[in-house]
Protein backbone atom coordinates (compact mmCIF):
# COMPACT_ATOMS: atom_id res chain seq x y z
CA UNK A 1 0.00 0.00 0.00
CA UNK A 2 2.79 2.74 0.69
CA UNK A 3 4.66 1.58 -2.51
CA UNK A 4 1.95 2.49 -4.33
CA UNK A 5 1.08 5.47 -2.82
CA UNK A 6 4.94 6.67 -2.94
CA UNK A 7 4.36 5.63 -6.86
CA UNK A 8 1.31 7.58 -7.32
CA UNK A 9 3.02 10.74 -5.45
CA UNK A 10 5.82 10.50 -8.31
CA UNK A 11 3.76 9.98 -10.90
CA UNK A 12 1.71 13.11 -10.12
CA UNK A 13 5.05 14.85 -9.54
CA UNK A 14 5.89 14.16 -12.80
CA UNK A 15 3.37 15.27 -14.40
CA UNK A 16 3.16 18.79 -12.32
CA UNK A 17 7.02 18.93 -13.50
CA UNK A 18 5.83 18.43 -17.43
CA UNK A 19 3.35 20.64 -17.33
CA UNK A 20 5.62 23.20 -15.90
CA UNK A 21 8.01 23.24 -18.84
CA UNK A 22 8.25 24.59 -22.32
CA UNK A 23 8.43 22.71 -25.76
CA UNK A 24 10.83 23.36 -28.43
CA UNK A 25 8.35 23.42 -31.69
CA UNK A 26 11.13 24.17 -34.35
CA UNK A 27 14.90 24.30 -34.72
CA UNK A 28 17.16 25.38 -37.44
CA UNK A 29 20.81 25.27 -37.21
CA UNK A 30 22.79 24.93 -34.29
CA UNK A 31 21.38 25.31 -30.29
CA UNK A 32 22.14 24.03 -27.04
CA UNK A 33 20.74 24.28 -23.90
CA UNK A 34 22.15 23.16 -20.12
CA UNK A 35 19.14 22.65 -17.46
CA UNK A 36 19.87 22.88 -13.78
CA UNK A 37 22.39 20.28 -12.05
CA UNK A 38 23.66 19.65 -15.88
CA UNK A 39 27.00 19.75 -16.34
CA UNK A 40 28.01 20.31 -19.72
CA UNK A 41 25.41 21.58 -22.54
CA UNK A 42 23.45 19.79 -24.70
CA UNK A 43 21.83 19.86 -28.27
CA UNK A 44 18.74 21.01 -28.72
CA UNK A 45 16.44 18.77 -30.84
CA UNK A 46 12.66 19.57 -31.98
CA UNK A 47 10.02 18.12 -29.22
CA UNK A 48 12.96 18.40 -26.35
CA UNK A 49 11.06 19.60 -23.30
CA UNK A 50 12.83 22.95 -21.60
CA UNK A 51 12.31 22.80 -17.56
CA UNK A 52 12.70 26.16 -15.64
CA UNK A 53 15.89 28.07 -14.81
CA UNK A 54 17.33 26.51 -18.36
CA UNK A 55 19.41 28.59 -20.51
CA UNK A 56 19.09 28.25 -24.22
CA UNK A 57 21.87 29.54 -26.64
CA UNK A 58 21.71 30.18 -30.48
CA UNK A 59 24.95 30.20 -33.03
CA UNK A 60 24.97 32.22 -35.99
CA UNK A 61 22.12 31.57 -38.28
CA UNK A 62 20.41 29.32 -35.85
CA UNK A 63 16.67 29.80 -34.65
CA UNK A 64 14.27 28.22 -31.57
CA UNK A 65 10.98 28.21 -31.47
CA UNK A 66 9.53 27.49 -27.95
CA UNK A 67 6.07 27.24 -27.01
CA UNK A 68 5.16 27.43 -23.62
CA UNK A 69 1.78 25.64 -21.58
CA UNK A 70 -0.08 28.84 -22.07
CA UNK A 71 0.60 28.59 -26.10
CA UNK A 72 2.64 31.23 -25.84
CA UNK A 73 5.18 31.14 -28.35
CA UNK A 74 8.75 32.64 -28.15
CA UNK A 75 10.64 32.54 -31.08
CA UNK A 76 14.94 33.12 -30.22
CA UNK A 77 16.88 34.32 -32.97
CA UNK A 78 20.51 33.98 -33.88
CA UNK A 79 23.87 34.48 -31.29
CA UNK A 80 21.03 34.76 -28.71
CA UNK A 81 21.33 33.71 -24.80
CA UNK A 82 17.94 33.06 -22.85
CA UNK A 83 17.25 31.93 -19.67
CA UNK A 84 13.50 30.15 -19.11
CA UNK A 85 13.58 31.33 -15.88
CA UNK A 86 9.72 30.67 -14.85
CA UNK A 87 7.28 28.61 -16.23
CA UNK A 88 4.01 28.79 -13.44
CA UNK A 89 0.95 27.63 -14.16
CA UNK A 90 -0.89 30.40 -12.95
CA UNK A 91 0.96 33.01 -12.97
CA UNK A 92 3.47 34.65 -15.57
CA UNK A 93 6.07 32.84 -17.58
CA UNK A 94 9.52 34.86 -16.81
CA UNK A 95 12.11 35.40 -19.31
CA UNK A 96 15.50 36.21 -18.87
CA UNK A 97 17.03 38.00 -22.24
CA UNK A 98 20.78 38.13 -21.65
CA UNK A 99 21.93 38.81 -25.14
CA UNK A 100 20.48 38.78 -28.73
CA UNK A 101 16.81 38.77 -30.24
CA UNK A 102 13.34 37.66 -29.11
CA UNK A 103 10.72 37.56 -30.91
CA UNK A 104 6.86 36.26 -28.70
CA UNK A 105 3.43 36.08 -29.11
CA UNK A 106 1.48 35.43 -25.99
CA UNK A 107 -1.94 34.47 -25.72
CA UNK A 108 -4.29 35.72 -23.99
CA UNK A 109 -5.09 32.80 -21.37
CA UNK A 110 -7.07 32.50 -18.09
CA UNK A 111 -4.33 33.41 -15.98
CA UNK A 112 -6.48 35.45 -13.77
CA UNK A 113 -4.31 35.87 -10.82
CA UNK A 114 -1.74 37.80 -13.03
CA UNK A 115 -2.44 40.81 -15.56
CA UNK A 116 0.93 40.11 -17.11
CA UNK A 117 0.87 36.84 -18.53
CA UNK A 118 4.64 37.39 -19.67
CA UNK A 119 7.96 39.25 -18.08
CA UNK A 120 10.80 39.59 -20.40
CA UNK A 121 14.10 40.88 -18.57
CA UNK A 122 17.28 42.51 -19.41
CA UNK A 123 20.41 43.99 -17.21
CA UNK A 124 18.84 47.31 -18.13
CA UNK A 125 14.74 46.53 -18.59
CA UNK A 126 11.59 44.72 -17.59
CA UNK A 127 8.79 44.26 -20.11
CA UNK A 128 5.32 42.95 -18.99
CA UNK A 129 3.28 41.24 -22.20
CA UNK A 130 -0.44 41.23 -21.53
CA UNK A 131 -1.53 39.82 -24.87
CA UNK A 132 0.87 41.14 -27.48
CA UNK A 133 3.28 40.36 -30.24
CA UNK A 134 6.49 41.95 -29.91
CA UNK A 135 10.05 42.08 -30.92
CA UNK A 136 13.34 43.16 -28.65
CA UNK A 137 16.46 42.62 -28.26
CA UNK A 138 19.69 43.31 -25.56
CA UNK A 139 22.94 43.96 -26.41
CA UNK A 140 25.42 43.23 -23.16
CA UNK A 141 28.44 45.10 -24.55
CA UNK A 142 25.67 48.79 -24.66
CA UNK A 143 23.77 47.49 -22.54
CA UNK A 144 21.35 49.00 -24.70
CA UNK A 145 17.09 47.23 -24.59
CA UNK A 146 15.19 48.09 -27.56
CA UNK A 147 11.67 46.99 -28.34
CA UNK A 148 9.39 47.11 -30.96
CA UNK A 149 5.23 46.47 -30.11
CA UNK A 150 3.91 44.74 -33.09
CA UNK A 151 0.39 44.05 -32.48
CA UNK A 152 -1.15 45.33 -28.81
CA UNK A 153 0.82 46.98 -26.12
CA UNK A 154 4.00 46.16 -23.94
CA UNK A 155 4.51 47.66 -20.67
CA UNK A 156 8.50 48.63 -20.25
CA UNK A 157 10.38 49.56 -17.20
CA UNK A 158 14.24 50.37 -16.35
CA UNK A 159 16.11 48.86 -14.12
CA UNK A 160 19.41 49.61 -12.48
CA UNK A 161 21.59 46.96 -12.65
CA UNK A 162 23.34 46.34 -9.34
CA UNK A 163 26.92 44.60 -8.80
CA UNK A 164 27.31 41.69 -6.39
CA UNK A 165 28.58 42.29 -3.13
CA UNK A 166 30.67 40.51 -1.08
CA UNK A 167 31.24 41.02 2.40
CA UNK A 168 32.34 39.71 5.32
CA UNK A 169 30.09 38.49 8.54
CA UNK A 170 31.52 38.58 11.81
CA UNK A 171 33.31 35.14 11.94
CA UNK A 172 35.15 36.15 8.82
CA UNK A 173 33.61 34.43 6.19
CA UNK A 174 32.75 35.80 3.19
CA UNK A 175 28.98 36.24 1.89
CA UNK A 176 27.78 37.03 -1.56
CA UNK A 177 24.66 38.86 -2.04
CA UNK A 178 23.37 38.72 -5.05
CA UNK A 179 21.33 41.68 -6.52
CA UNK A 180 17.20 41.88 -5.50
CA UNK A 181 15.56 39.98 -8.66
CA UNK A 182 12.14 42.20 -8.90
CA UNK A 183 10.37 39.71 -10.55
CA UNK A 184 11.00 36.33 -7.69
CA UNK A 185 7.99 37.70 -6.46
CA UNK A 186 5.52 36.28 -8.99
CA UNK A 187 2.44 37.81 -7.24
CA UNK A 188 3.66 41.21 -7.22
CA UNK A 189 5.07 41.23 -10.78
CA UNK A 190 1.96 43.41 -11.72
CA UNK A 191 2.89 46.10 -9.52
CA UNK A 192 6.49 46.76 -11.28
CA UNK A 193 4.43 48.20 -14.36
CA UNK A 194 2.52 50.08 -11.93
CA UNK A 195 4.85 53.15 -11.65
CA UNK A 196 5.03 56.47 -12.95
CA UNK A 197 8.45 55.31 -14.71
CA UNK A 198 6.76 52.68 -16.56
CA UNK A 199 6.16 53.05 -20.36
CA UNK A 200 3.76 51.19 -22.46
CA UNK A 201 5.04 50.88 -26.55
CA UNK A 202 1.36 50.75 -28.74
CA UNK A 203 1.91 48.66 -32.07
CA UNK A 204 4.24 50.00 -34.65
CA UNK A 205 6.53 52.37 -31.96
CA UNK A 206 9.38 51.61 -30.74
CA UNK A 207 11.04 52.58 -27.05
CA UNK A 208 14.07 51.86 -26.06
CA UNK A 209 16.65 51.84 -22.67
CA UNK A 210 20.32 52.38 -22.41
CA UNK A 211 22.55 53.72 -19.54
CA UNK A 212 22.77 57.38 -20.77
CA UNK A 213 18.63 57.65 -20.34
CA UNK A 214 16.90 58.19 -17.21
CA UNK A 215 14.09 56.21 -18.64
CA UNK A 216 12.06 54.24 -21.55
CA UNK A 217 12.37 56.84 -24.19
CA UNK A 218 8.77 57.72 -25.18
CA UNK A 219 7.31 55.13 -27.81
CA UNK A 220 7.95 56.55 -31.40
CA UNK A 221 6.63 55.02 -34.76
CA UNK A 222 9.19 53.20 -36.63
CA UNK A 223 9.60 52.97 -40.17
CA UNK A 224 6.71 51.88 -42.08
CA UNK A 225 8.37 49.34 -44.48
CA UNK A 226 10.52 47.63 -41.39
CA UNK A 227 7.58 47.49 -39.01
CA UNK A 228 5.77 45.74 -42.36
CA UNK A 229 8.70 43.66 -42.69
CA UNK A 230 8.56 42.46 -38.88
CA UNK A 231 4.48 41.91 -38.69
CA UNK A 232 4.83 39.74 -42.04
CA UNK A 233 7.89 37.76 -40.25
CA UNK A 234 5.65 36.60 -37.31
CA UNK A 235 2.54 35.90 -39.22
CA UNK A 236 0.31 39.84 -38.42
CA UNK A 237 -1.90 40.70 -41.24
CA UNK A 238 -1.64 44.33 -39.74
CA UNK A 239 -0.28 47.00 -41.36
CA UNK A 240 1.34 49.95 -40.73
CA UNK A 241 -1.83 52.36 -42.08
CA UNK A 242 -3.53 50.71 -39.32
CA UNK A 243 -1.40 50.45 -36.46
CA UNK A 244 0.46 54.10 -37.18
CA UNK A 245 -2.76 56.07 -37.06
CA UNK A 246 -2.93 58.63 -34.55
CA UNK A 247 -3.08 58.35 -30.68
CA UNK A 248 -3.45 60.56 -27.99
CA UNK A 249 -0.13 60.10 -26.71
CA UNK A 250 1.89 60.03 -29.25
CA UNK A 251 4.99 62.88 -29.45
CA UNK A 252 5.31 65.11 -31.83
CA UNK A 253 6.93 63.27 -35.09
CA UNK A 254 9.46 65.85 -34.61
CA UNK A 255 10.60 64.37 -30.96
CA UNK A 256 11.58 66.28 -28.36
CA UNK A 257 14.10 65.89 -25.75
CA UNK A 258 13.78 67.23 -22.05
CA UNK A 259 16.34 67.56 -19.70
CA UNK A 260 14.67 68.15 -16.73
CA UNK A 261 12.32 65.18 -16.47
CA UNK A 262 14.77 62.86 -18.60
CA UNK A 263 12.17 62.67 -21.22
CA UNK A 264 13.23 61.78 -24.79
CA UNK A 265 11.35 61.08 -28.00
CA UNK A 266 13.57 60.21 -31.11
CA UNK A 267 12.34 61.63 -34.02
CA UNK A 268 9.99 59.31 -35.71
CA UNK A 269 10.28 56.69 -38.78
CA UNK A 270 13.50 55.80 -38.03
CA UNK A 271 14.96 52.18 -38.11
CA UNK A 272 15.78 49.78 -34.72
CA UNK A 273 19.29 47.86 -35.50
CA UNK A 274 18.62 44.99 -33.40
CA UNK A 275 22.00 43.55 -33.58
CA UNK A 276 22.97 46.83 -31.67
CA UNK A 277 19.64 47.96 -30.03
CA UNK A 278 20.24 51.45 -31.56
CA UNK A 279 17.45 53.59 -32.89
CA UNK A 280 18.47 54.85 -36.07
CA UNK A 281 16.18 58.13 -36.44
CA UNK A 282 15.90 59.77 -40.09
CA UNK A 283 18.37 62.37 -41.59
CA UNK A 284 17.77 66.18 -40.38
CA UNK A 285 16.16 67.07 -43.94
CA UNK A 286 13.85 63.79 -43.88
CA UNK A 287 10.48 64.28 -45.37
CA UNK A 288 7.24 63.89 -43.34
CA UNK A 289 4.74 61.28 -44.75
CA UNK A 290 1.34 62.60 -43.54
CA UNK A 291 -0.21 59.09 -43.57
CA UNK A 292 1.27 58.03 -40.59
CA UNK A 293 2.99 60.65 -38.59
CA UNK A 294 6.32 59.62 -39.65
CA UNK A 295 9.62 61.08 -41.45
CA UNK A 296 10.72 58.87 -44.69
CA UNK A 297 14.36 57.48 -43.88
CA UNK A 298 15.98 57.62 -46.87
CA UNK A 299 19.48 58.35 -46.64
CA UNK A 300 19.87 56.38 -43.20
CA UNK A 301 19.61 53.09 -44.95
CA UNK A 302 17.08 50.48 -45.29
CA UNK A 303 15.86 47.29 -44.28
CA UNK A 304 15.61 43.95 -45.20
CA UNK A 305 12.07 43.29 -46.36
CA UNK A 306 11.73 39.48 -45.51
CA UNK A 307 12.93 40.05 -41.70
CA UNK A 308 12.69 43.71 -41.06
CA UNK A 309 16.66 43.59 -40.41
CA UNK A 310 18.39 47.08 -40.34
CA UNK A 311 21.28 47.87 -43.32
CA UNK A 312 23.28 50.82 -42.85
CA UNK A 313 23.84 52.87 -45.60
CA UNK A 314 26.62 51.66 -48.53
CA UNK A 315 30.28 52.01 -47.17
CA UNK A 316 28.62 52.15 -43.44
CA UNK A 317 29.23 49.70 -40.87
CA UNK A 318 27.20 50.11 -37.43
CA UNK A 319 29.53 49.00 -34.19
CA UNK A 320 27.93 48.30 -30.78
CA UNK A 321 30.60 50.54 -29.11
CA UNK A 322 32.08 52.61 -31.41
CA UNK A 323 28.63 53.32 -33.24
CA UNK A 324 28.52 53.88 -36.83
CA UNK A 325 32.08 53.76 -38.94
CA UNK A 326 33.37 53.48 -42.20
CA UNK A 327 33.17 50.40 -43.85
CA UNK A 328 37.21 50.52 -45.80
CA UNK A 329 36.13 47.98 -48.51
CA UNK A 330 33.02 49.88 -49.50
CA UNK A 331 33.97 52.97 -49.40
CA UNK A 332 37.67 51.73 -51.59
CA UNK A 333 34.68 51.85 -54.40
CA UNK A 334 33.94 55.25 -53.89
CA UNK A 335 35.02 56.75 -57.19
CA UNK A 336 35.09 60.77 -56.52
CA UNK A 337 36.05 62.73 -52.78
CA UNK A 338 32.37 64.54 -52.73
CA UNK A 339 31.03 60.69 -52.72
CA UNK A 340 33.85 60.03 -49.88
CA UNK A 341 33.06 63.50 -47.97
CA UNK A 342 29.06 62.86 -48.41
CA UNK A 343 29.92 59.47 -46.46
CA UNK A 344 31.78 61.02 -43.60
CA UNK A 345 29.16 63.47 -43.24
CA UNK A 346 26.54 60.40 -43.10
CA UNK A 347 28.77 58.97 -40.54
CA UNK A 348 29.22 62.29 -38.50
CA UNK A 349 24.62 62.70 -38.37
CA UNK A 350 24.30 59.40 -37.46
CA UNK A 351 27.01 59.06 -34.71
CA UNK A 352 25.09 61.84 -33.01
CA UNK A 353 22.07 60.18 -32.28
CA UNK A 354 24.03 57.01 -31.60
CA UNK A 355 26.17 59.11 -28.38
CA UNK A 356 22.51 59.80 -27.02
CA UNK A 357 21.82 55.82 -26.60
CA UNK A 358 25.21 54.50 -25.87
CA UNK A 359 27.90 55.83 -23.94
CA UNK A 360 30.97 55.86 -27.28
CA UNK A 361 34.44 55.09 -26.76
CA UNK A 362 36.07 58.51 -26.75
CA UNK A 363 39.33 57.51 -28.81
CA UNK A 364 37.57 55.36 -31.18
CA UNK A 365 34.61 57.99 -31.87
CA UNK A 366 37.47 60.47 -31.86
CA UNK A 367 38.84 58.74 -34.81
CA UNK A 368 35.69 59.11 -36.83
CA UNK A 369 35.82 62.20 -37.71
CA UNK A 370 39.46 63.21 -37.58
CA UNK A 371 42.22 62.15 -39.68
CA UNK A 372 44.98 63.79 -38.10
CA UNK A 373 45.34 67.39 -36.69
CA UNK A 374 42.97 70.18 -37.61
CA UNK A 375 46.35 72.48 -38.81
CA UNK A 376 46.37 70.04 -41.16
CA UNK A 377 44.93 69.37 -44.52
CA UNK A 378 42.65 65.79 -44.66
CA UNK A 379 43.57 64.96 -47.98
CA UNK A 380 45.92 65.86 -51.10
CA UNK A 381 45.35 65.60 -54.47
CA UNK A 382 48.17 64.92 -57.42
CA UNK A 383 47.33 65.42 -60.81
CA UNK A 384 49.07 65.44 -64.31
CA UNK A 385 46.96 67.38 -67.01
CA UNK A 386 47.90 67.34 -70.55
CA UNK A 387 45.75 69.91 -72.53
CA UNK A 388 46.20 70.17 -76.76
CA UNK A 389 44.49 72.90 -78.43
CA UNK A 390 44.22 74.47 -81.47
CA UNK A 391 44.18 78.36 -81.47
CA UNK A 392 42.61 80.97 -83.93
CA UNK A 393 43.91 84.40 -82.93
CA UNK A 394 41.79 87.18 -85.08
CA UNK A 395 44.77 90.73 -85.80
CA UNK A 396 42.50 94.00 -86.37
CA UNK A 397 45.08 96.65 -87.13
CA UNK A 398 43.10 100.01 -86.65
CA UNK A 399 45.41 101.70 -88.11
CA UNK A 400 45.03 100.43 -91.64
CA UNK A 401 41.90 98.98 -91.49
CA UNK A 402 42.80 95.63 -92.24
CA UNK A 403 42.31 92.01 -90.57
CA UNK A 404 43.61 88.78 -90.40
CA UNK A 405 43.13 85.01 -88.76
CA UNK A 406 46.05 83.35 -87.71
CA UNK A 407 45.77 79.22 -86.72
CA UNK A 408 47.97 77.51 -84.18
CA UNK A 409 50.28 74.79 -85.73
CA UNK A 410 50.48 72.71 -82.49
CA UNK A 411 49.75 73.88 -79.52
CA UNK A 412 49.49 72.47 -75.81
CA UNK A 413 49.73 72.78 -72.26
CA UNK A 414 51.40 70.79 -69.10
CA UNK A 415 49.70 71.33 -65.88
CA UNK A 416 50.48 69.98 -63.12
CA UNK A 417 48.18 70.15 -59.60
CA UNK A 418 48.63 70.03 -55.78
CA UNK A 419 45.66 70.00 -54.10
CA UNK A 420 44.89 70.40 -50.47
CA UNK A 421 41.28 69.26 -48.63
CA UNK A 422 41.03 70.96 -45.34
CA UNK A 423 37.44 70.03 -44.45
CA UNK A 424 34.26 69.06 -46.27
CA UNK A 425 33.75 72.41 -47.28
CA UNK A 426 37.09 74.48 -48.07
CA UNK A 427 39.82 73.12 -50.21
CA UNK A 428 43.05 74.64 -51.92
CA UNK A 429 45.33 74.25 -55.10
CA UNK A 430 48.90 75.32 -56.76
CA UNK A 431 49.24 74.42 -60.08
CA UNK A 432 52.45 74.64 -62.11
CA UNK A 433 53.51 74.18 -66.19
CA UNK A 434 54.88 75.31 -69.21
CA UNK A 435 53.35 76.01 -73.33
CA UNK A 436 54.82 74.76 -76.07
CA UNK A 437 53.18 76.96 -78.92
CA UNK A 438 53.42 77.19 -82.69
CA UNK A 439 51.82 79.12 -85.41
CA UNK A 440 50.87 77.73 -88.77
CA UNK A 441 53.89 79.94 -91.27
CA UNK A 442 52.59 78.75 -94.67
CA UNK A 443 52.15 82.20 -96.92
CA UNK A 444 53.33 83.84 -93.50
CA UNK A 445 56.72 86.07 -92.58
CA UNK A 446 57.52 85.91 -88.68
CA UNK A 447 59.86 87.93 -88.05
CA UNK A 448 61.51 87.81 -83.94
CA UNK A 449 60.25 84.34 -83.82
CA UNK A 450 60.42 83.26 -79.98
CA UNK A 451 60.58 79.52 -81.26
CA UNK A 452 59.41 76.72 -79.39
CA UNK A 453 60.51 76.73 -75.82
CA UNK A 454 57.48 77.13 -74.13
CA UNK A 455 56.53 79.50 -71.92
CA UNK A 456 54.98 78.74 -67.85
CA UNK A 457 51.75 78.86 -65.94
CA UNK A 458 51.43 79.32 -62.55
CA UNK A 459 48.81 79.73 -59.73
CA UNK A 460 47.04 79.85 -56.41
CA UNK A 461 43.70 79.20 -55.97
CA UNK A 462 41.37 78.28 -53.10
CA UNK A 463 37.91 76.05 -53.28
CA UNK A 464 34.19 76.16 -51.65
CA UNK A 465 31.96 73.66 -51.75
CA UNK A 466 28.63 75.50 -52.55
CA UNK A 467 26.78 72.61 -52.63
CA UNK A 468 26.26 68.53 -52.98
CA UNK A 469 26.63 69.45 -56.53
CA UNK A 470 28.39 72.79 -56.96
CA UNK A 471 32.08 73.68 -56.13
CA UNK A 472 33.03 77.56 -56.91
CA UNK A 473 36.98 77.99 -56.89
CA UNK A 474 38.68 81.59 -57.33
CA UNK A 475 42.65 80.98 -58.63
CA UNK A 476 45.18 83.58 -59.06
CA UNK A 477 46.52 83.18 -62.28
CA UNK A 478 49.90 84.12 -63.98
CA UNK A 479 51.10 82.66 -67.50
CA UNK A 480 52.39 83.44 -70.67
CA UNK A 481 50.45 84.84 -73.74
CA UNK A 482 51.26 84.33 -78.01
CA UNK A 483 50.54 86.86 -80.09
CA UNK A 484 51.35 88.28 -83.69
CA UNK A 485 51.38 91.74 -84.16
CA UNK A 486 52.10 93.86 -87.70
CA UNK A 487 55.90 94.60 -88.08
CA UNK A 488 57.32 97.36 -89.68
CA UNK A 489 58.58 95.17 -92.63
CA UNK A 490 56.66 92.77 -94.74
CA UNK A 491 55.39 90.23 -92.17
CA UNK A 492 54.13 89.64 -88.68
CA UNK A 493 55.91 89.76 -84.93
CA UNK A 494 55.63 87.03 -82.78
CA UNK A 495 55.14 88.49 -79.06
CA UNK A 496 54.84 86.95 -75.82
CA UNK A 497 53.26 88.91 -72.89
CA UNK A 498 52.63 87.80 -69.24
CA UNK A 499 48.89 87.81 -68.27
CA UNK A 500 48.03 87.71 -64.28
CA UNK A 501 43.98 87.28 -63.96
CA UNK A 502 41.48 86.31 -61.10
CA UNK A 503 39.68 83.23 -62.36
CA UNK A 504 36.20 82.60 -61.03
CA UNK A 505 35.30 79.07 -61.54
CA UNK A 506 31.70 77.55 -60.96
CA UNK A 507 31.54 73.49 -61.31
CA UNK A 508 28.33 71.59 -61.60
CA UNK A 509 28.32 67.33 -60.97
CA UNK A 510 25.89 66.78 -63.72
CA UNK A 511 25.92 63.16 -62.88
CA UNK A 512 27.69 60.62 -60.65
CA UNK A 513 27.47 57.02 -60.70
CA UNK A 514 29.62 54.26 -58.73
CA UNK A 515 33.14 54.67 -60.86
CA UNK A 516 31.88 57.02 -63.29
CA UNK A 517 31.86 61.59 -63.22
CA UNK A 518 30.59 63.94 -65.59
CA UNK A 519 30.75 67.66 -64.72
CA UNK A 520 30.12 71.17 -66.27
CA UNK A 521 32.43 74.23 -65.49
CA UNK A 522 32.99 77.83 -66.47
CA UNK A 523 35.24 79.96 -65.74
CA UNK A 524 34.96 84.33 -65.62
CA UNK A 525 39.15 85.64 -66.35
CA UNK A 526 38.87 88.83 -64.78
CA UNK A 527 42.41 90.39 -65.87
CA UNK A 528 45.11 92.31 -63.73
CA UNK A 529 47.05 93.76 -66.90
CA UNK A 530 45.65 95.81 -68.87
CA UNK A 531 48.74 95.95 -71.50
CA UNK A 532 49.02 94.30 -74.96
CA UNK A 533 51.44 94.04 -77.57
CA UNK A 534 50.38 96.81 -80.16
CA UNK A 535 51.13 98.16 -83.83
CA UNK A 536 54.98 98.25 -84.29
CA UNK A 537 56.49 97.42 -81.30
CA UNK A 538 55.98 98.62 -78.28
CA UNK A 539 52.49 97.82 -75.43
CA UNK A 540 49.57 99.52 -75.03
CA UNK A 541 46.65 99.29 -72.67
CA UNK A 542 43.93 97.49 -73.26
CA UNK A 543 40.72 96.24 -72.36
CA UNK A 544 40.75 92.55 -71.44
CA UNK A 545 37.64 89.94 -70.87
CA UNK A 546 37.92 86.31 -71.26
CA UNK A 547 35.84 83.37 -70.94
CA UNK A 548 36.38 79.17 -70.24
CA UNK A 549 33.30 76.61 -70.45
CA UNK A 550 33.52 73.35 -70.92
CA UNK A 551 32.71 69.65 -69.54
CA UNK A 552 34.68 66.45 -68.03
CA UNK A 553 34.24 62.96 -67.59
CA UNK A 554 35.88 61.18 -64.61
CA UNK A 555 36.55 57.53 -64.58
CA UNK A 556 38.29 55.75 -61.64
CA UNK A 557 39.54 52.46 -61.53
CA UNK A 558 40.98 52.30 -58.11
CA UNK A 559 39.80 54.08 -55.15
CA UNK A 560 42.48 57.07 -55.29
CA UNK A 561 43.25 56.72 -58.74
CA UNK A 562 41.33 57.78 -62.13
CA UNK A 563 41.69 59.06 -65.48
CA UNK A 564 39.63 62.96 -66.80
CA UNK A 565 39.31 63.69 -70.12
CA UNK A 566 37.61 67.30 -70.75
CA UNK A 567 36.86 69.36 -73.68
CA UNK A 568 36.57 72.94 -73.53
CA UNK A 569 35.86 76.26 -75.40
CA UNK A 570 37.53 79.40 -74.77
CA UNK A 571 37.53 83.35 -75.87
CA UNK A 572 39.99 86.22 -74.86
CA UNK A 573 39.04 89.63 -76.33
CA UNK A 574 41.95 92.53 -76.16
CA UNK A 575 41.06 95.85 -77.29
CA UNK A 576 43.76 98.44 -77.73
CA UNK A 577 43.99 101.85 -79.37
CA UNK A 578 45.41 100.93 -82.54
CA UNK A 579 45.14 96.66 -82.23
CA UNK A 580 42.28 94.21 -81.58
CA UNK A 581 43.30 90.68 -80.39
CA UNK A 582 40.29 87.77 -80.39
CA UNK A 583 41.62 84.78 -79.22
CA UNK A 584 38.79 81.38 -79.86
CA UNK A 585 40.82 78.54 -78.13
CA UNK A 586 38.93 74.71 -78.29
CA UNK A 587 40.66 71.87 -76.70
CA UNK A 588 40.88 68.47 -75.29
CA UNK A 589 42.33 67.53 -71.59
CA UNK A 590 43.84 64.55 -70.14
CA UNK A 591 44.42 64.50 -66.93
CA UNK A 592 45.71 61.56 -64.52
CA UNK A 593 44.56 61.97 -60.97
CA UNK A 594 46.36 60.04 -58.09
CA UNK A 595 44.37 60.95 -54.58
CA UNK A 596 46.83 60.18 -51.78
Amino acid sequence: MKFFFWLLTICFTLGLNAAEKAKVKFIRGQATMLAPGMMKATSIKKGDFIPEDTSVVTKNKAFVRVVFPDKTAMNIGPNSMVVIKKVPKKKSNVVNLLTGIIKAEVKKTEKKETKTKMVVKTRTAIMGVRGTKFQSTYNPSNKATSLVTVEGKVAMVKVKEEPIKITKDSKGKFKVEKPKDLTQNLDKVDQIFEKKEVVEVPAGRYSGVGETVAKPTIPVKIAPTQYNAIAKSMGSTKTAEEVMKPLDNDPKPEGFENKATGDIAPKSGGFVDFNTGIYVPPSAEAKLDKATGTFKAEKVGKVDTSTGDYIPPKGIKIDEKKGFIIDKKESDKLASNEEKEELRKTVAGLNKEFKKQVKVNKTESSKLDSSGSKWLPKNHILTAKFIPYSDILTVKNKETNSEADFYSKSAQWTILTWAQEWNELWSSRLRIGGQDYEFDESDLNVYSYGGDDGEGYFSLGVGYKYSKKVNIWIDIVDKDMYYLTPSNSDGVELRTSSLGSFDFTAEYKLKDWNMFQVNLFGTFHLYMDDSVPGVYGGDEGADLFGFTTGSDFYYAWKKNMGVKTSAFYSRVTADADSIEYTRNSFGLGFEFVYDI
